[in-house]
């Protein structure tokens, strides 16, 4: 049983193997929405998002900071159509902030952040924040293509609150997708089954 899911973990975070015990995946999501498709803006055109915008996600940028970008129209931004998962992404510009809060806060661990991202020409890296934090979890400066992305989480307090937010000026702009932040490290996870229940 070597390969077993507890133990064998891919680049985009998801284990080896077509399919999960009893279908439950073995770690816990708790972004909601981290592709965008609950948006509540139901057109194909790209559009500003707004408090309104998003399910489940806010920003506090204005003028066409954060965009939510569609695959499906032919004058959208010039990122790459072939969205890795999904048909939306949203497009962060200069300092354009995304974020969504937990409730109730998660509690103080290890986690795996994970996401698809992808830059224009003039690229704008993205940082991550955990609650108010002013230091970031992490930045990363996406490419001219669409890239997964993992960063290892640890949290001493309880997370509140994830926020990405573009560090560019001048034009520089980047988009990100399929969002998800588990329970587990590339080491474990948090609920593995034991080697009994893997075995049947």
């Amino acid at each position: 049983f070597m390969g077993c899911f507890d133990n064998s973990i891919t680049t985009d975070g998801y284990p080896i193997g077509n399919s999960y015990y009893n279908n439950v995946e073995p770690y816990l999501n708790y972004i909601q929405d981290g592709n965008f498709s609950l948006s509540t803006y139901s057109g194909v055109e790209d559009v500003n998002v707004t408090t309104d915008t998003l399910t489940n996600w806010t920003t506090t940028s204005t003028d066409g900071l954060v965009v939510l970008i569609n695959k499906g129209n032919t004058a959208s931004l010039a990122y790459p159509k072939e969205y890795p998962n999904g048909d939306r992404a949203v497009s962060l510009k200069n300092d354009g902030n995304l974020s969504q809060s937990f409730s109730p806060g998660l509690v103080a661990g290890n986690y795996t952040l994970t996401f698809n991202a992808c830059g224009l020409t003039t690229v704008n890296p993205i940082s991550i924040f955990l609650n108010s934090d002013v230091t970031a979890i992490g930045t990363i400066t996406p490419v001219l293509t669409w890239k997964s992305y993992g960063i290892q989480v640890s949290s001493s307090n309880q997370i509140t609150s994830i926020t990405f937010i573009g560090t560019g000026i001048a034009g520089e702009m980047s988009a990100i997708q399929n969002i998800r932040l588990t329970n587990g490290t590339t080491t474990g996870y948090t609920n593995a089954i034991n080697f009994n229940t893997c075995e049947t």
